[in-house]
């Protein structure tokens, strides 16, 4: 017996792709009582412009200190990255 596979299964529709292209996440641990919570928020337009070794530079670069201090060093990296991104 032959199964035949559906057309709507195999392909993303464009709208989903746009989501999961332009929608980023991080997830909070709250401490007062050990929940997660999700926080989603738009991804810049300009930041597709990155090329993959800038994406991997900052992947790799920003401090895993604390959170205040992570996101101090990713602002201080980040003109690096706006300068390649209006080029």
């Amino acid at each position: 017996m032959k199964i035949k596979k559906s057309k709507k299964l195999r392909k993303t529709p464009a709208y989903i792709k746009f989501y999961q292209i332009n929608i980023g996440y991080v997830e909070i641990l709250k401490t007062d009582d050990d929940r997660i919570e999700a926080h989603y928020f738009k991804i810049p337009n300009r930041v597709h412009l990155l090329s993959s070794k800038s994406v991997q530079y900052h992947i790799e670069n920003v401090g895993e200190d604390s959170h205040q201090k992570k996101l101090e060093e990713f602002v201080k990296k980040s003109d690096l990255a706006d300068e390649e991104m209006r080029h």
